[in-house]
């Protein structure tokens, strides 16, 4: 077995099948026909694939991915949420597995179990630093929904991530505080700190699913509420906005020349994540701190002044109370000193309860 380049360019693996006969299969030209080829190549050699190449092979990698791209894109997915999707598979999949290879000889073991490993191994391309815990589950969860859309659609037999299981994640610790942010807004450019005004004060996901994609017309000046559009959840929710908001919001809205709320010299912002990094730098912030942050502030500085746990789950738009009481219940101050309080004392020894508990 072995990887040839022809004069004409295509890259060929020569093989031979169950029955001994020499066999070549072509995998067209360039960068990333090699890869494939490569991969085949050592597929067919640490396994006795023999059986199955004498049948068709089937639906390639590249086919899933697009196919499950389309699907996004039906489903009305964020436009960031489809470039994760689309990043994982160039920069990741393609590069380890070749975008041409066949589905159906992706096994958990022999190429699941390596890439994972690949992955823990190798630096990110747009931070340079190796990739956290969080970061390798995300990228296996979005590779085992592929799998499953693959499968459910014919495309192949099995989802090869059925034996991966999740991680357990260390919780991530917060580390940024209203100086810090005020450090940030004053090295920012104008419509960074416009934008940090409005995720602090609406407690929105960053980014285009939410941040970004909100327009003028969400915004009641009457009613004192912005309406925002989940799309992770795909449902709406309002928020109500205080009194100092919502002036600057009027003052904002005075001057701006889109039908969007984040604007940058007249046009919309599609990505603010990078200039948001380079403002935290310019303000010497050492430590990790992400835009999406300032949700967290949101919901953290509500309930450590004793806000309802339910009304803060409906302003951040989770599915459920309990979502939000696994992340934030550390922040409601007092809560358990408070409930140990409404014990009872137990009665001493001869002595007459003075309280019996109620039914």
């Amino acid at each position: 077995m072995s990887v040839h380049q022809r004069d004409d360019g295509r890259f060929i693996v020569v093989f031979k099948s169950v029955d001994g006969k020499r066999k070549e299969r072509s995998f067209g030209r360039g960068p990333d026909a090699e890869t494939s080829a490569k991969s085949f190549d050592e597929a067919m050699k640490s396994r006795e694939l023999a059986p199955v190449v004498q049948q068709p092979l089937g639906p390639v990698l590249r086919q899933a991915v697009d196919a499950y791209l389309d699907h996004l894109r039906a489903q009305g997915k964020s436009k960031s949420h489809i470039s994760n999707i689309n990043y994982m598979a160039t920069s990741l999949l393609y590069k380890h597995f070749g975008p041409m290879m066949p589905l159906n000889l992706i096994n958990y073991s022999d190429g699941i179990v390596p890439f994972i490993n690949h992955m823990r191994s190798i630096p990110s391309s747009r931070t340079g630093a190796v990739r956290s815990q969080a970061s390798v589950n995300r990228y296996c969860c979005f590779l085992r929904t592929i799998f499953n859309y693959a499968v459910a659609n014919g495309l192949m037999a099995h989802n090869p991530m059925t034996q991966w299981h999740k991680t357990k994640e260390p919780p991530r610790q917060f580390q940024i505080t209203l100086e810090d942010v005020a450090r940030v807004m004053k090295h920012a450019d104008a419509h960074v700190r416009w934008a940090i005004e409005v995720c602090f004060n609406l407690g929105v996901r960053s980014g285009d699913s939410e941040l970004l994609s909100l327009r003028w017309i969400d915004v009641d000046f009457i009613k004192k509420q912005v309406r925002v559009f989940g799309r992770k959840t795909q449902s709406h929710r309002i928020i109500p906005i205080k009194d100092a908001f919502l002036e600057r919001l009027r003052e904002m809205r005075a001057i701006s020349r889109t039908e969007f709320l984040i604007e940058f010299r007249g046009k919309p912002v599609r990505r603010i994540q990078k200039a948001f990094r380079m403002a935290c730098r310019r303000a010497g912030i050492e430590h990790s701190v992400r835009m999406y942050d300032l949700r967290h502030m949101f919901a953290t500085y509500m309930l450590s002044n004793g806000a309802d746990l339910a009304a803060v789950s409906k302003l951040l738009g989770h599915s459920s109370v309990t979502m939000t009481a696994n992340v934030y219940y550390q922040y409601l101050e007092g809560e358990k000193e408070r409930a140990v309080t409404l014990l009872p004392d137990l009665p001493q020894l001869g002595q007459s309860p003075s309280a019996q508990p109620s039914a």
